[in-house]
């Protein structure tokens, strides 16, 4: 069977440019990244209604985030 995701082992974010000429630094580090991704799927499995809320909730701690 032929691979349905050939691209996927060439998928990869790498924010280095962005940190280093605009001095750009992620909100969030790789350990909250993974916290916040999981919260949002037991979240959205728990309450598959609320896929907005929960999305919007999490956007306002990001934003929050910035501002810190």
């Amino acid at each position: 069977m032929d691979n349905p995701l050939p691209e996927a082992g060439a998928l990869a974010l790498d924010s280095s440019i962005a940190r280093n000429q605009l001095n750009w630094i992620p909100v969030w580090n790789t350990e909250e990244v993974v916290e916040k991704t999981a919260s949002w799927y037991r979240d959205f499995y728990a309450h598959p209604g609320s896929a907005r809320a929960i999305t919007l909730a999490q956007i306002d701690g990001w934003r929050a985030g910035i501002q810190e």
